[in-house]
């Protein structure tokens, strides 16, 4: 917006000395980004249970803890 057309809008508003901060230019920066794994070989799914063999001592603090508030 400019000038004029604020005090069009609020006659009452000051008049900013400076321009806000998104009309100021930004400085380069280095993005911070992770590049991509092209040597991952596989992304699949699974589930714990097929994780653990049936008499896995595991699957004691799994059960208790299910019950646990």
């Amino acid at each position: 917006m400019t000038t004029p057309a604020i005090l069009d809008l609020f006659p009452d508003a000051p008049i900013p000395a400076e321009p806000p901060l998104s009309a100021m230019p930004v400085a380069c920066a280095i993005a911070r980004v992770l590049m991509p794994n092209r040597a991952q070989v596989e992304l699949r799914a699974s589930d714990l249970e097929s994780l653990l063999p049936e008499g896995h001592r595991a699957r004691l603090v799994w059960a208790y803890v299910e019950r646990a508030d």
